[in-house]
């Protein structure tokens, strides 16, 4: 069924990050004509924020080696996974969207 997670909470049975993310864009007074341009937006301002206070965002730019990020990769992907806070999540990722994301963020 799609992007959906079952849950108890009817407003939580439909993903609904990428409208949320909007709403945010437009609270900020950020441009677009749907939904997904306003979180482009976003995603753009943020990442001007970003290069404004000088952060980098991604692992290896904040000192962690490839070598200790390759021996942790077996092991983070299930640590996310089971978090306390992953199952209040819209959308429960799959593993290996986990270790896709965390390679990305290398």
């Amino acid at each position: 069924t799609g992007n959906v997670k079952r849950t108890p909470f009817p407003r939580y049975e439909t993903y609904t990050a990428q409208k949320d993310y909007a709403d945010i864009a437009r609270y900020l007074g950020l441009q677009g004509k749907n939904d997904a341009e306003l979180v482009d937006a976003l995603l753009a301002k943020i990442d001007t924020l970003f290069a404004g206070v000088e952060v980098q965002p991604s692992l290896s730019a904040n000192g962690v080696s490839k070598a200790d990020f390759e021996k942790s990769l077996d092991t983070l992907p299930d640590l996310v996974y089971n978090d306390q806070t992953t199952p209040g999540n819209p959308r429960q990722p799959r593993l290996e969207e986990i270790r896709q994301l965390l390679k990305d963020q290398f």
